[in-house]
């Protein structure tokens, strides 16, 4: 292979901007047109591979990319840039280099904040997915750490989403519970809990830490996008004032929707199945809870004071350590500081034992068999994504076109609409403490619309019990002839059962 400095086949890349490097760092990366080594044509092993770089092909066997796009011969030990990433076997081709195209999957880049580059930072990319261009349907999220002070990037989102129902699944770690109330009551605030379509949890384990971070965002057009690295939501993490890095991948620059969609199962997952370590919230009430049993708003222990230290530069000199400031700063929140939360008084421990609470009784029930339209498994038109509220196995006991809105649901807080038509309709967001198939999947919140014009005269329901929060198990799992259950309870709380 003919080395750089003679014009065989590489140029320096420029370091920086993900895709902005030199020909090297954005042209294809190809099968050699002609024959691999050992005279094969078309080989499929590394020797056979070359890489069009600038000027010439590149034989894989000696090349890997840097992160400035630029190539290192390993044979000549001839090196351009740090940070190499080597070719790979077969049809992945090559490793992700920082901001380079895969051929196998085109739209994936690569981030990395070491170089100090903002188009690099977590907050760059969601300014571009959330603000730039708001288009967004749907949002899901873990993250490891988490502070209110990130929010910034998701608050006209989360408002746009409030008002469509649309699907928001956030799943918060609260390691060593030090993630706080205010923080999380800041989210419920923003996020317009408790509604249909959005689910919040915390994840905790008394000797592990829940560490993933992952944004996993839906456009109306359908397409979808995904950030997978090592930034949390937290003001350090979306600015990069740590180093960070990760991957994003796009349908809009050809990677596969299935692996999108793995993403998004893998969140869905969490609130489709109660797992250990899993606490939803939807109240402030929820959070008075998560707070007493210590999961969430523990004091930290005090840290030692981070002071610099002294670092041998050479032989002949010192200075202080290095320090890093933020690549951006995230945009403010319209969210009022919340006050703080006034402490209790302290009392003996024969007071502080609380009187035995009688379990609440049911007030209401009703049931059905859900049907093929109900499960979301009609044969041919569009799946209705909704349960109609019929007598069921009440037939002949209870009239259906009153008794949801004004019995069972009579409580709820109701809120006038209208239909797609412009007729009146009344909709509310019920919270029930949901079982699935004798899982406990915790309390999620449901939307129920009621419209009278859909009686029609003809005796028919005038009530409807949104799917949307089980959309992915519906999806997963045939319901038909699942028994559904929904009571009301005289604690003025509700139960969701399908069996």
């Amino acid at each position: 292979m003919a080395s750089p400095k003679h014009g065989g086949g590489v140029r320096p890349g420029r370091a920086g901007r993900p895709g902005a490097g030199s020909t090297a760092t954005q042209g294809q990366v190809n099968r050699s047109p002609g024959r691999g080594r050992g005279g094969r044509r078309g080989a499929s092993s590394d020797p056979g591979s070359r890489v069009h770089a600038g000027r010439g092909w590149v034989n894989c066997a000696t090349v890997a990319v840097s992160a400035g796009g630029a190539l290192r011969d390993t044979r000549a030990d001839s090196v351009f840039s740090s940070s190499a990433r080597t070719c790979v076997k077969a049809r992945l081709t090559w490793r992700v280099a920082l901001g380079m195209r895969i051929q196998d999957a085109p739209g994936v880049r690569y981030l990395d904040t070491g170089a100090r580059d903002p188009e690099h930072a977590l907050g760059t990319w969601l300014d571009t997915v959330l603000l730039k261009a708001p288009s967004v349907v749907a949002v899901r999220l873990q993250t490891g750490f988490f502070g209110a002070d990130a929010l910034g990037y998701f608050e006209p989102t989360l408002a746009r989403l409030a008002v469509s129902g649309g699907l928001t699944r956030m799943l918060i770690g609260s390691n060593d519970g030090e993630t706080t109330r205010a923080s999380l009551e800041k989210l419920i605030t923003m996020a317009g809990a408790p509604r249909a379509g959005l689910s919040l949890a915390v994840v905790s384990f008394a000797n592990a830490f829940f560490h993933p971070k992952v944004f996993h965002f839906t456009r109306a057009d359908g397409s979808a996008t995904a950030y997978v690295g090592s930034a949390n939501l937290t003001r350090a993490g979306v600015t990069a004032q740590h180093v960070e890095s990760g991957i994003i991948v796009d349908t809009r620059d050809g990677d596969s929707p299935k692996f999108l969609k793995s993403i998004s199962d893998a969140i869905d997952g969490w609130f489709m199945s109660r797992r250990s370590g899993f606490y939803p919230f939807s109240t402030p009430a929820d959070l008075d809870a998560l707070a007493q049993a210590k999961i969430i708003d523990v004091m930290p222990p005090p840290r030692p004071e981070r002071v610099p230290s002294l670092q041998v530069v050479g032989k002949s000199g010192i200075r202080s350590s290095a320090t890093l400031t933020p690549l951006v700063q995230p945009p403010a929140t319209t969210i009022t500081a919340l006050k703080p939360i006034a402490p209790r008084p302290r009392t003996s421990a024969a007071s502080a034992m609380p009187a035995p609470a009688k379990p609440p009784v049911v007030v209401h029930h009703w049931s059905k068999k859900l049907s093929a339209s109900d499960a979301q498994r009609k044969g041919a038109g569009n799946q209705r994504g909704a349960v109609t509220l019929v007598q069921g196995h009440y037939r002949g006991r209870i009239d259906q076109r009153t008794y949801f809105r004004n019995e069972i649901f009579q409580a709820a807080r109701w809120h006038p609409m209208a239909t797609a038509t412009g007729l009146p309709m009344d909709k509310a967001i019920i919270p029930m403490d949901t079982t699935v198939k004798g899982v406990a999947m915790g309390v999620i919140n449901f939307e129920v619309t009621y419209a009278a014009n859909r009686e029609s005269a003809q005796n028919n329901y005038t009530s409807t019990l949104h799917l949307e929060p089980l959309t992915p198990l519906f999806q997963q799992q045939n319901m038909t002839n699942r028994r559904l259950e929904i009571e009301s309870l005289s604690d003025g709380t509700y139960r969701l059962t399908i069996s």
